[in-house]
């Protein structure tokens, strides 16, 4: 966990290095698919590796495999990192500038504050963590509570297995369709709606107690979750500068795994509050609708809390960063009504990734102010123009 913890930033902070700045989408999309898509080939190497286990268990030299099958899935699962590091230390990336000066033990402390310090003052940044935060929190829920909702309200905990193949099959035709229209529609609207999808989905998820409505809703939220996952990476990515992407990504590791810890360690403790209290004021926890008993056991309560959080997490990403395109768009163009469209075009905002310069006369609101002048000018002369007879 404290090497991925390294190494997990740094990799989100070198893709914008060595991918173009218009694939960033995609690759993250293939990031997510080689993450969680090749869970189903692991398995079956697994079971394969675990029939090579047992026969080399025969060999009195190696007898000991045939007592722990999961040895050589480890040893193989080990070669595969020591590849993949190869693969990375061939990359191009580039390293930091060494500035000569001497290391200090507390730079990664002064980073992460820094770190911090940038995703409170900027508001892109902070409304994608936020935002992803408070999802984490509440779709995080499902972890622990899931098998319990599956065996009280589902019926079994085999419908537990059924869930998790719904939300595996909904993330992937997210990310597939999001790799379709990426290109057609803006990432900001995409992060928002699918952050507050994942609520919807969830409180639809606790509400229902039929397997296939539950299923279709969980399929629903991993759909809007594996979207939401995309954008919101390949937004910072886009936006944060350089010299700060790896801090911020450091800061997200953080939150995410601050996030899923609390969704871990409440959410059950939230449950269990919320049966008690249920117990006490519904007789039998279940109240009969139309012939049908409706159960309103613990877990039902913390998972609508936790759909609750996650589509406040969403609305307040959704008024951060469309307050921010406002006044980017106004800056721009002032006299130009803006949209929040989900297919309007993007408005052509300099992002920090390509700030080297005030040079070339970008000022801080990210307009030339030579184009201002040109444009004004061009205007001036085309009335004059269009004044003389």
């Amino acid at each position: 966990e404290i090497f991925t913890l390294l190494w997990g930033p740094a990799k989100d902070a070198a893709l914008p290095s060595v991918v173009p700045k218009e694939q960033l989408a995609n690759a993250n999309s293939l990031g997510l698919v080689a993450s969680y898509g090749t869970f189903p080939f692991g398995g079956v190497i697994f079971s394969a590796l675990a029939v090579i286990a047992t026969w080399l268990g025969g060999f009195e030299v190696l007898k000991s495999l045939s007592v722990g099958k999961e040895t050589i899935a480890l040893w193989v699962d080990a070669c595969t990192f020591i590849a993949s590091a190869f693969l990375i230390y061939k990359l191009p990336i580039p390293g930091p500038t060494h500035s000569g000066l001497k290391f200090e033990w507390n730079q990664s402390i002064t980073e992460i504050r820094e770190g911090m310090e940038f995703v409170r003052s900027d508001r892109r940044a902070r409304a994608v963590i936020v935002g992803l935060g408070l999802g984490i929190i509440g779709a995080g829920a499902m972890v622990p509570l899931g098998p319990v909702y599956a065996d009280v309200v589902l019926g079994g905990p085999a419908q537990f297995g059924v869930l998790m193949t719904a939300l595996g099959t909904g993330a992937a035709i997210g990310v597939v369709t999001l790799l379709m229209v990426q290109r057609r529609v803006r990432r900001e609207p995409v992060f928002e709606m699918g952050v507050i999808g994942v609520g919807v989905f969830l409180l639809g998820a606790a509400t229902f107690s039929s397997g296939g409505l539950v299923a279709l809703m969980v399929a629903g939220l991993g759909a809007c979750a594996g979207a939401a996952y995309v954008t919101g990476f390949t937004i910072l990515q886009e936006h944060v500068s350089d010299e700060l992407r790896g801090r911020t990504f450091a800061t997200l590791a953080a939150v995410v795994r601050l996030c899923l810890l609390l969704a871990l360690t409440v959410s059950p403790l939230l449950a269990d509050v919320a049966d008690w209290v249920a117990s006490l004021l519904i007789p039998g926890q279940a109240i009969s609708l139309g012939g049908l008993d409706y159960v309103f056991p613990g877990v039902r309560f913390a998972l609508w809390i936790g759909g609750s959080l996650v589509i406040i997490g969403g609305l307040y990403a959704r008024l951060e960063l469309t307050r921010l395109g406002r006044e980017e768009a106004s800056q721009i163009h002032p006299t130009r009504p803006t949209s929040r469209s989900l297919w309007s075009p993007i408005p052509d905002v300099s992002s920090p990734n390509a700030d080297s310069s005030n040079d070339s006369g970008v000022n801080d609101s990210g307009s030339s102010s030579e184009g201002v002048v040109e444009t004004s000018e061009d205007e001036s002369a085309s009335e004059d123009k269009g004044a003389t007879p």
